[in-house]
């Protein structure tokens, strides 16, 4: 620590070494950077793959990590994006099957009322319905 009466020493003790921007540079001031970064730690074994990986490609270590880190996190998002796709086909599946059940029980006893025949079942009426929202489908 310094004693007040001890000369500055270091740059930033010094008043007139610290650079000031003006309000006008600060308004023109570089944005703020768009890539950022990550270092961290691998066993002996996961370098030995990396490096290996590299070589085939003849890049640096460094690189073929960041590649294969920037693939892994692609895929999952990936997938993440297929399950809810999957989901939502597997949620349209439940309600066509729901709907024709509805159309057909509404159509059965929609006839069932227009033909009033003693002799005409439910049952055959289904029957009937059903062949032909077969037939539609196909």
């Amino acid at each position: 620590m310094q004693t007040p009466d001890a000369a500055p020493t270091r740059a930033i003790d010094r008043p007139e070494t610290v650079k000031r921007r003006s309000p006008a540079a600060r308004k023109t001031a570089k944005p703020k950077r768009e890539t950022f970064t990550i270092g961290f730690r691998v066993d002996a074994y996961t370098l030995a793959q990396l490096e290996k990986g590299a070589a085939g490609y003849g890049i640096s270590v460094h690189e073929y990590a960041r590649q294969r880190l920037l693939e892994l996190l692609e895929k999952q998002e990936e997938a993440r994006l297929l399950d809810a796709v999957t989901g939502t086909q597997r949620e349209v599946r439940a309600m066509r099957e729901q709907a024709r059940a509805y159309i057909k029980e509404a159509t059965v006893l929609l006839l069932a009322n227009l033909l009033r025949d003693d002799e005409l079942e439910a049952g055959t009426i289904r029957r009937e319905v059903d062949m032909a929202l077969d037939k539609a489908e196909s």
